[in-house]
């Protein structure tokens, strides 16, 4: 039950996050949506489209990993996970505070001024938490759960 609350922080997290910056909309320049269907006629189609390649993705990557495990891959694996850890906290971190600043009304300069420091501390933070011992264990939890 203890891992229930975190779940459902992140679950909250990433809805407020979607409603506030992408006004609970997707994307209209999704590669391989646009690459089958370049009308962009049919709104279900997209959402099967990226459904079905979400699920491929996890399942090959879940494999992939479990596979590593079972052959002892210990080091491989952790790398593994650093890399997803830097990509998820700068990457995809800063894009989503790109999009948020964009919100802004203000110029283009200073929006990406805001994005970039936002996502260098969030970022920062994240590598503090995940790859040093001088964090406390609830900046860990922090981070896993945002």
């Amino acid at each position: 039950q203890a891992i229930l609350g975190p779940v459902f922080l992140c679950i909250i997290l990433t809805q407020i996050g979607w409603m506030s910056v992408y006004d609970c909309k997707t994307t209209k320049n999704l590669f391989v949506f646009e690459s089958f269907f370049p009308n962009n006629c049919v709104i279900t189609m997209q959402s099967q489209v990226n459904a079905t390649f979400a699920v491929v993705v996890f399942a090959l990557v879940s494999a992939l990993m479990t596979s590593l495990v079972v052959f002892h891959f210990k080091k491989l694996v952790e790398a593994c996970l650093s890399l997803w850890c830097i990509i998820v906290s700068f990457a995809i971190a800063g894009s989503i505070f790109q999009d948020g600043a964009a919100k802004l009304a203000i110029d283009k300069e200073t929006q990406s001024a805001i994005a970039a420091s936002m996502t260098a501390v969030y970022g920062g933070g994240a590598v503090l938490a995940f790859f040093t011992n001088r964090s406390p264990h609830w900046f860990h939890q922090v981070y896993v759960v945002s």
